[in-house]
C-alpha cells in the first residue's frame, strides 16, 4: 500500500494491481470485495460526519442516474 506514496508515476502501483486481478486465484473477486468493503466503509464515514443515513446517502446517489 505504501508503493503509491513513493511512486510518483504510478507504475509500481499499476503493475502490482494487474498481476493481482491476473495471477491470484480469485484474484478479480478479492478485488472486487475490497472495492466494495471499501465503499462501506467510506458510506459508514459518511453517515457518522454527516448525520445524514446511509439510505439516506444511496437514494442521492441513485436519484443521479435515475
Amino acid at each position: 500500500m505504501t508503493a503509491s506514496t513513493v511512486d510518483p508515476d504510478k507504475q509500481f502501483t499499476w503493475s502490482r494491481f494487474v498481476q493481482n486481478v491476473t495471477e491470484e486465484p480469485d484474484g478479480a473477486i478479492q478485488m472486487l470485495m475490497g472495492f466494495v468493503t471499501l465503499g462501506g466503509e467510506l458510506l459508514v464515514g459518511l453517515e457518522k460526519a454527516t448525520g445524514n443515513s446511509a439510505p439516506w446517502r444511496l437514494q442521492q446517489i441513485a436519484a443521479k442516474y435515475a
